[in-house]
Order: structure tokens, then C-alpha cells, then sequence
């Protein structure tokens, strides 16, 4: 379910006014009736056939009470994808006909009945011997518990179903549960040839296939595509938006009263940013002639870049251990087993906190241990209902829309509290943190939701050590500023805050620098424009939003002065105006040396490497995180650190990524208008 991870301040106005027309022509997604699509025509009451193109992708034949229906499916492009569409209609049942002529391969198709022996010997495998202990499994874009019963029977449980008090004590990933089934099948006796490819039936109603290639390591869920329901959801649709766009304007009055200072300080930083980036383009100076030859690389000496760091006071290091997770396969599994083993509390803030079923997975388990530890959410309400507004491309069983107001459901009827997060002077919070028991911490760039666990490309750090309680601080004085008193909640805060000292050290911890970001006071913004303005070596950053003026234009001095600047977009943007900002930016960067790399699919990742100094956390390269929304980023420049950072993310990406030594070809009508939104862009 996609919306701008970039909080977008014009169309969030814009969704206040007309927030009602808008909701009535959103179709609602709603799971296939029995009798829709492919997974709903009851697989088990048919002949199933199967093949595989030698284009590589998958043709499906069901004989079914005298006639046959057809579907195919193709590898996602992206290893992250662990779901694909059934597509049905003519094209599949033409391309059936011609593979049948050609050299397809027929494919081996194991029904429910082997599936259910081969699931329950996988359990048995995987799950620890000792009670109260569990491993956690990665299977179709989400995780299950393997865990014994009390008569020591293996079972998996879905994550809203863990049962209480067994531990997690460790994780297999989907490429290790997939080599794990594979021996559980010679085990049960259904392996195939191996190598070869084949399929599974579940049972489910969608998926309701697992398409197997062993070749390949890949296991795809196929399922129906989700089905626009628009003229049964009309009603109700309208309804929600009529209720959301009180609700929203009742929230953002009580926010004037009750937060004053802050909303009038939110609304004078929101107002100077807008103006330095309008006068920025004018008053930038612009390089001339070809960039020059790249300069010999210098020795990077931390202490001082450090020093001049604490001289335009930003906040002072902090001793922390640090791990970067990888994408959702690698956060969500870390972030749920915290949440299973808590002891004392669980704290999260995100921007999004999604309503669909692997989100609302996540919000059944939060709300299961609301009954043991203290369990609070903070959530930006508006961009959590225009989430649960869009459409998922694959349906799954149980995946019409949930509650429209996430905060509401996850408090009613469990002990959490959850609070959402209206804006305040037209400034939205961007930060993303995830905390247990005050001890264990997560920033980075993911909310909760389907698309972060399994589809798009982002980041995590995991964070142990004194700099979690500079983030739990942060945490309550958001938490303060969104109850009902609001200011003096939050002036409250800062005087009871707690010491630093109580945190053990951990081995292997770095000097941490935590980086703040909001309108008027952003020591985020003013450390990563000294960084652009005093690189001399590198500048490397990932971004799918990169746009505000100032940092182009720094990016740019910094390739004139010798520094190999490389800059890492998605080949896919989520936002239709930032694709076109891209767009026209390529060129722009080609043109003065800059080397562009454009990565396959949708990256979510926030991260720049300066010389030997790194930055990464929530916030984008736009006016918003530069100094509107607030956003919560660390910067480091411990070798050891920066190194793991390099090698785990910005190496593998680009070499997953295609150069780009030209722009990309498009006629002069469409860079004319991406031109334009490319100004737009600059303003979001």
C-alpha cells in the first residue's frame, strides 16, 4: 500500500480540503469472493497442469467441470519479492496453447494434502526441542514462530497467534527456511528431480500457490490480483472521508490550543525554509566549464572532522553498537523477536503504521503483549489513513482494508496506548523509531507495513548502548507533545528527563552522534550541509528524494572541488513528482561529473557517505526533512563502522545498479513537464 514516504506538505493540505471527494474515488481493495479469480476457483475440485515458458515464466491450466481456465506468472524482478500475480484472461490461455507446441516443461504440482506433510516436517525440523523457545521463519514476505506445544508437537504460529512467553532464539531467512523444506520433502518422500522447478498447492484462498525454483533459491507466493471494489465501498468510502476530514481539522485546532509555542515556531521555520529554498536557485553560485580530474585521495583524521562537528553545536556523541539491517527480511524479524522477549515496555513511532494484514499482524501481536509490558505507538494519523487508502498489487486472504484510524484500533480493546500525531505549524514527524525495554533500538527509514517488509529496498540500525536513551528521550517528548497538554506535557518532559548513565556500555560500541532534525533547529541540516561543504574526497548518497536546491548545489561545489560524488535512485519512484524531479536531474548531474547510478525497483533508503563520516536515519535530501518535518538520523565516523556501511549497502547497491552514462531518452514534451515538477519538487 503506497503513499509518499516523504511527508508531501501541499498535498497534505490539499487532502484536508478535499479529503472527501478524493476518498470516494479510491477504490477500496477487498479479498477475491470465492468465485473471483484464479485462486478463487477452488483449485482442490480441479485438474491442475502445469508448465514452464521457455521464457522462464509460469503457465497454469485448471480442467474444472468441462472446461479449462488459464493464469500465469512471472519471477519478480527484485529477489526481495516474494509475491507475484495470477494474471487470467486470453493471454494466458494463448501463450498455454503455443508453449504446448513448443518446448515447455512441464512442472510437478504437489497438492494441499503433500504440502500439509512437508509444512509439518519443516516444524519439526526447525523448532528448538526445548519448551518455550521458538525460532522465527521468513515465508511469503512474513515471519512465523516454530514452537512446540506442551506434548512437544511442532506447529508454526502467524505473528498475531506467538504464544506467550516463549522466547526467540533465532532467525532463519527465507533462503534458509527454502533449503530447510526442500530436505523436509525428501524427508516426506515428495522431493522432485533436483534442481527442477515446481509448484504447491496451499489450500489458502490467496495465494493459494507456491512456485518453486530451486535453481534459482526462490520461493513466489502467487495469488489473485487485488480486485477494485469502488461501487461497494462508495458509501462507506464517503462516510470515512467525511468522518476523517472532521476528525483531521478537529485535530488540528485542539493542536493550535494546546501546543502554541510550538506551532507558531513550527509555522516561522516552516515559512523560512520555503523562502531559503525559493531565493536558493538565485543566489547559489553555479560551476563553469568541465569539472575537473578527481583529487588524489587524503588521509580522513575523524578527530578533527569531529571537533568541528561539536563547533557548530550539534549534539555531543554517544557510545553506541551499532548493526545495519537491510531491508524488511532483515529488520522485521529483529523488531518482532524484540517485541516477543520484552520485559518491561515496547515504544514506536513511525510516520505510517499501515492497515494491511501483515501490519495488522504486527498490531494483533503489539496489542497480545499490551497485556504483560507497557506497549505505546505514536503514528501521523493522516498519512496512516492515506496508506490504508491505496491498493496492495496481490490479494491476500483476509485483506480488505482494516480500520481506517490505526491508533483507535490498536488501543480498543488491549492495554496499549497510542497516540496519533497531528501536525503542528504544517510540520509533520518523519522519525522512525522502535525501542524495547529502553535497552534495544532500531532508526532508519521503515514504517510498518507490507511494502517495507517485502518489497521496497531500505535500512534499519540497530542501536545498543546510552545513545537508545537519547531516543527514548526523544520519543517521550513527542510522546508529551501529543497529549492533551501538549507544551507543558513537553516542558514537563525536559525537566524530568533521565540520566544517560544507567545504559551499560556494550561490547564493541562507537562514539555515536545523535542528529535531530526539525524547523528552525535542525542539527541534522547544518551537519550534513558542512559535510557537502567540506567533503574533499567522497560524497556517495542513496536517496529517492533528492531535491532540495541547497544540497544539489553543494553536491555540485563538491565535484568541482575533486570529490567523487556518486548518487544511487530507484529506477521506480513511489512519488510520481520526485520521478520526474529524478528525471530531470540526471542530466543535470551527468553534465557536471556526477556519477548516477539508478538501482531496480523502489529504494527507501536515506544514507551519504562524506569522505570518512557517514549519515543515515530518516530523513530525505528535500526542503521537508531539511528543516519542516521532524526526522531523527545518526552520523558516525568510526573506520570500522563506515567501512560496514559501505560494504553492506552502498557496494552491494551499486553494483546492483545500472550506471547511467547519458540521460534517460524522452521527448521534449516530457522534459519539458518534468522540468516544471522538478520546481515543485523543490518546494516538498
Amino acid at each position: 500500500m503506497r503513499i509518499p514516504a516523504a511527508t508531501n506538505t501541499i498535498r497534505l493540505l490539499a487532502a484536508r480540503l478535499a479529503l472527501f471527494l478524493a476518498a470516494t474515488l479510491l477504490p477500496a481493495c477487498r479479498a477475491p469472493r470465492p468465485s473471483d479469480g484464479f485462486c478463487g476457483i477452488q483449485l482442490r475440485r480441479g485438474t491442475l497442469t502445469a508448465l514452464q515458458h521457455p521464457d522462464g515464466s509460469l503457465l497454469l491450466s485448471l480442467q474444472r467441470s468441462g472446461r479449462n481456465v488459464f493464469a500465469s506468472a512471472r519471477l519478480p524482478d527484485s529477489p526481495r519479492e516474494q509475491f507475484a500475480v495470477l494474471e487470467t484472461g486470453s493471454t494466458p490461455r494463448n501463450a498455454w496453447h503455443h508453449a504446448k507446441k513448443t518446448k515447455a516443461t512441464p512442472i510437478r504440482i504437489f497438492g494441499t494434502d503433500a504440502w500439509l506433510r512437508i509444512k509439518q516436517q519443516l516444524a519439526e525440523r526447525i523448532a528448538p526441542d526445548r519448551p518455550r523457545t521458538g525460532i522465527m521463519v521468513t515465508a511469503g514476505g512474513r515471519e512465523l514462530l516454530a514452537a512446540r506445544d506442551h506434548t512437544g508437537k511442532a506447529s508454526f504460529y502467524p505473528i498475531g497467534s506467538f504464544p506467550n512467553g516463549v522466547h526467540v532464539k533465532g532467525h532463519r531467512s527465507a533462503d534458509e527456511a527454502l533449503a530447510d523444506a526442500l530436505a523436509a520433502m525428501r524427508t516426506t518422500g515428495d522431493a522432485p528431480p533436483q534442481g527442477t522447478p515446481f509448484v504447491i498447492v496451499t489450500g489458502s484462498a490467496s495465494p493459494c500457490l507456491i512456485w518453486v525454483q530451486p535453481s534459482h533459491q526462490r520461493a513466489v507466493f502467487l495469488g489473485d490480483a487485488c480486485t477494485p471494489d469502488a461501487l461497494s465501498n462508495f458509501t462507506q468510502s464517503s462516510q470515512l472521508a467525511l468522518g476523517g476530514t472532521v476528525s483531521f481539522g478537529l485535530r488540528g485546532a485542539v493542536s493550535i490550543i494546546k501546543n502554541p509555542l510550538t506551532w507558531t515556531a513550527r509555522a516561522a521555520g516552516n515559512a523560512v525554509s520555503f523562502a531559503h529554498v525559493l531565493v536558493s536557485p538565485i543566489t547559489s553560485p553555479r560551476p563553469s566549464g568541465p569539472p575537473p580530474a578527481l583529487a588524489p585521495p587524503t588521509p580522513f583524521d575523524p578527530l578533527a572532522w569531529e571537533s568541528a562537528l561539536d563547533a557548530i553545536g550539534t549534539p555531543a556523541p554517544l557510545p553506541a553498537k551499532l548493526d545495519f539491517l537491510i531491508d524488511g527480511h532483515e529488520f522485521f524479524p529483529a523488531f518482532l523477536a524484540g517485541v516477543q522477549s520484552a520485559r518491561s515496555s515496547v515504544d514506536v513511532q513511525v510516520y505510517i503504521f499501515d492497515n494491511d494484514p501483515y501490519a495488522m499482524e504486527i498490531g494483533s501481536l503489539l496489542r497480545q503483549r499490551s497485556a504483560d509490558v507497557r506497549v505505546r505507538i505514536l503514528t501521523d494519523e493522516l498519512a496512516s489513513w492515506q496508506a490504508g487508502a491505496s491498493n496492495p498489487s496481490v490479494a491476500e486472504a483476509g485483506s480488505d482494508n482494516g480500520p481506517p484510524h490505526m491508533a483507535a484500533w490498536l488501543s480498543r480493546g488491549s492495554k496499549i496506548t497510542a497516540r496519533p500525531m497531528a501536525m503542528t505549524g504544517l510540520c509533520a514527524n518523519h522519525t522512525k523509531l522502535f525501542i524495547i525495554d529502553s535497552r534495544k533500538a532500531w532508526t532508519g527509514g521503515m514504517n510498518i507495513g507490507r511494502e517495507y517488509r517485502s518489497e521496497w529496498h531500505d535500512m534499519m540500525i540497530s542501536i545498543e548502548g546510552p545513545l537508545v536513551r537519547c531516543m527514548e528521550d526523544s520519543f517521550n517528548l513527542t510522546w508529551a507533545h501529543s497529549s492533551w497538554v501538549g507544551d507543558a506535557a513537553a516542558l514537563w518532559q525536559k525537566i524530568r528527563r533521565k540520566a544517560l548513565h544507567d545504559i551499560p556500555v556494550p561490547s564493541g560500541a562507537v562514539p555515536v552522534r545523535p542528529l535531530p532534525g526539525g524547523p528552525l533547529h535542525s542539527p541534522l541540516f547544518r551537519a550534513q550541509m558542512h559535510a557537502l561543504h567540506h567533503a574533499r574526497h567522497r560524497v556517495w548518497i542513496e536517496n529517492a528524494y533528492l531535491s532540495d536546491p541547497r544540497i544539489l548545489t553543494a553536491l555540485v561545489a563538491a565535484r568541482y572541488r575533486g570529490a567523487d560524488v556518486r548518487v544511487i535512485l530507484p529506477e521506480h519512484n513511489d512519488m510520481s513528482v520526485m520521478a520526474a524531479s529524478n528525471r530531470a536531474l540526471i542530466p543535470q548531474l551527468l553534465n557536471c561529473g556526477v556519477r548516477v547510478f539508478l538501482l531496480p525497483g523502489m529504494s527507501h533508503v536515506k544514507a551519504a557517505l562524506y569522505d570518512g563520516w557517514a549519515c543515515t536515519g530518516s530523513a530525505n535530501f528535500d526542503r521537508l526533512s531539511a528543516g519542516v518535518n521532524d526526522e531523527w538520523n545518526i552520523g558516525f565516523s568510526d573506520p570500522a563502522a563506515v567501512r560496514s556501511l559501505e560494504s553492506k549497502l552502498f557496494l552491494p547497491d551499486m553494483k546492483a545498479a545500472r550506471e547511467l552514462l547519458s540521460p534517460l531518452p524522452a521527448n521534449p514534451a516530457a522534459r519539458m513537464s518534468d522540468s516544471l515538477l522538478q520546481l515543485l519538487a523543490g518546494q516538498l
